[in-house]
């Protein structure tokens, strides 16, 4: 399939600092590709002093969307119209979609970590022990405040590993 960027291309990115070892560009350009989506994706190396000029330019040049990474999970947040429960609760972002004219922000991490407990099992995977979760959580946020964090983790780990007894392995039994 032959892949062209035209006038027509829509532009995403990864932002944050430093982002120049990241294989993002790839991986969502090949899926882009593979796909026929006409989109393409790359990294901006942005410092804390450029990221609501970034965020301007963004939507100003009506991108799809970005991704986040250090130091601007919590920076954005005031440049945002909208944010998922998810990421309200994090109280951090690493996904922001732009929808007519509109910035939404996500919180994915979570969600990622379940999808991706859910394909080693479909590729019959043994059972899987995590031994670190890392949760960010800002360094001064009580510990009841990040209770339904911890909950989700491992929900997701009872799912993954559980016994059919238990309620989360009933339903991986269905």
């Amino acid at each position: 399939m032959a892949y062209e960027i035209t006038g027509h291309t829509r532009v995403g990115a990864l932002i944050g600092s430093p982002v120049a070892h990241s294989i993002s560009p790839q991986m969502y350009n090949d899926s882009f590709r593979q796909l026929g989506i006409d989109h393409v994706y790359v990294c901006y190396d942005i410092g804390p002093d450029k990221l609501a000029h970034a965020v301007r330019a963004f939507r100003d040049f009506n991108y799809f969307g970005f991704n986040l990474t250090m130091p601007h999970k919590q920076a954005v947040i005031p440049y945002l119209d909208a944010m998922t429960a998810e990421a309200k609760r994090a109280g951090s972002v690493n996904t922001v979609r732009i929808r007519d004219g509109r910035l939404e922000g996500h919180s994915t991490d979570g969600l990622g970590f379940h999808e991706y407990l859910q394909l080693a099992e479909d590729l019959g995977a043994k059972p899987l022990f995590v031994v670190n979760v890392g949760l960010w959580h800002g360094g001064m946020t009580p510990y009841t405040d990040i209770q339904p964090w911890i909950d989700e983790c491992l929900a997701a780990l009872e799912y993954a590993n559980g016994d059919v007894t238990t309620k989360y392995g009933a339903l991986r039994a269905k």
